[in-house]
């Protein structure tokens, strides 16, 4: 839990409960969030419910609660170190989150 030695990796792809454990580490320990802005708000509707519509026997899905996690009212979580993943670093397979955090 020392600064510069607990790293959390978030990208474009993390939304939904994924962002709790994201703000769980911001406030709980001294991780540095590292990686590319979240692709989901800190603030934001979840815990899935279904049912079927009675007629067409379609099964509908919609989120129940919403969870406010921040105070304000942020589009994404910005990291503390902003890597993006380049084409030409996925073409060639490196992975320049996973190469700092090596290095550090």
């Amino acid at each position: 839990n020392k600064k510069g030695k607990l790293f959390v990796v978030v990208g474009n792809q993390t939304f939904s409960s994924a962002i709790f454990n994201t703000v769980d580490f911001m406030d709980n320990t001294n991780a540095t969030i590292i990686g590319e802005k979240t692709g989901g708000k800190p603030n934001h509707y979840g815990y899935t419910k279904t049912f079927l519509l009675p007629y067409s026997g379609i099964k509908v899905t919609y989120s129940s609660e919403f969870y406010k996690l921040t105070e304000g009212n942020e589009n994404t979580i910005i990291p503390d170190i902003i890597i993006e993943q380049t084409y030409q670093n996925f073409k060639n397979g490196v992975d320049p989150i996973f190469e700092y955090i090596k290095n550090q």
